[in-house]
């Protein structure tokens, strides 16, 4: 697999739960961002905070494959509109 390393514990974490769960590097992948923006939320951390983590991780997503073009675009598009009322529009 080229988008990322299957030896460490994150890469078998991901595989197996490809294998096992999923059965798509999709559905994993999406699982893992949609659990990183729950946890923000669950632990009332601002959204902006967790765009350090999300935004490039979509952004390589985006970059791997054509089947994250609409959920990157709508979850780039509502952190934008959060960053902007946060500094942006005071």
């Amino acid at each position: 697999m080229g988008l990322y390393n299957d030896t460490g514990t994150l890469g078998v974490i991901i595989t197996y739960l490809t294998i096992n769960v999923t059965g798509s590097l999709f559905m994993t992948l999406l699982i893992i961002v949609i659990s990183l923006m729950a946890l923000t939320m669950l632990f009332k951390i601002p959204l902006e905070f967790s765009s350090i983590i999300i935004l490039p991780l979509l952004l390589v997503l985006m970059a791997y494959s054509t089947e994250w073009l609409a959920f990157g675009s709508v979850t780039l598009l509502y952190l934008g509109i959060i960053l902007a009322k946060m500094y942006v529009l005071r």
